[in-house]
């Protein structure tokens, strides 16, 4: 299940570049675009380089960024990929159109943070995406919270999370999160030695 998160975060970023409005790409871009959602990393990297060294509106130069960043992650370089993401998180458009964009920017970023256990950055970013998540994404992100706090050894704090990320997935009825928080609850409460619950 662990793989499967940056795919799904991976999904999640493609589907925010068909759902914002008003974004005027280079031709470059279109074609990172198009091969990105192909899977063909390089090409999309090599266009989106080529986009970033025209001239362009800021809202391309972050839009290439991202490109780079989501093709860079998905061949597993997370340090070059953690490169693009900030620089597409530190020039993003504050505007609504963008929310969801910078949400799985701040996401991505704080799992290549837990990545390289690089806890409080990790929970930093998640925690600024937990302020732009809708309904069904806030629960992923306690998860995600919770495992920092795992990782920290701070069990208690990582049952708080669980616990709130399941009222969640019971409010949305997310079988497959709250399979996933019961599971995580349990190695919780084991390391905490509280084997009633």
């Amino acid at each position: 299940m662990r793989t499967l998160l940056p795919y799904m975060l991976f999904c999640f970023a493609l589907l925010q570049f068909s759902c914002e409005e008003n974004i005027q790409l280079t031709s470059q871009n279109q074609l990172a675009n198009n091969f990105l959602s192909q899977g063909n990393y390089d090409s999309a990297i090599y266009y989106a380089n080529q986009s970033l060294l025209s001239n362009q509106n800021p809202e391309d130069a972050y839009y290439s960024h991202y490109i780079i960043a989501l093709s860079q992650h998905q061949k597993k370089s997370y340090l070059n990929a953690s490169d693009h993401y900030l620089k597409a998180i530190e020039i993003i458009p504050e505007s609504d159109l963008f929310i969801k964009t910078k949400f799985s920017l701040l996401s991505n970023m704080g799992s290549i943070c837990l990545k390289y256990s690089d806890y409080n950055n990790a929970k930093s970013f998640y925690e600024k995406a937990l302020s732009l998540a809708n309904t069904g994404n806030r629960a992923g992100l306690l998860n995600n919270i919770a495992r920092v706090y795992i990782k920290q050894q701070d069990y208690e704090q990582a049952s708080e999370k669980y616990l709130e990320a399941l009222d969640l997935a019971l409010a949305t009825n997310d079988v497959k999160m709250q399979i996933r928080i019961y599971h995580q609850l349990g190695v919780v409460y084991a390391a905490l030695k509280d084997f009633d619950k």
